[in-house]
């Protein structure tokens, strides 16, 4: 995994591994990895002020799993 960048995928279409943290019943819409070296609070707010959205801290960084307003 490239751990420079924010990565954003639409759900089905994102890496099996980031998609099998998301054990819940609903399909959610998309998937985002921001890395640990670029994570800061601004990125969190922006991305958890896009709707409902799940957390998934790693050590490599944190996925983010959500759907649209």
């Amino acid at each position: 995994m490239i751990l420079d960048r924010i990565m954003t995928w639409r759900f089905a279409d994102a890496p099996p591994l980031l998609r099998s943290l998301h054990v819940s019943s609903d399909e959610p819409e998309w998937l985002i990895f921001v890395p640990q070296s670029i994570q800061a609070p601004d990125v969190d707010q922006a991305v958890r002020g896009a709707g409902p959205v799940s957390c998934y801290p790693g050590v490599d960084g944190v996925v983010y799993i959500g759907s649209a307003r």
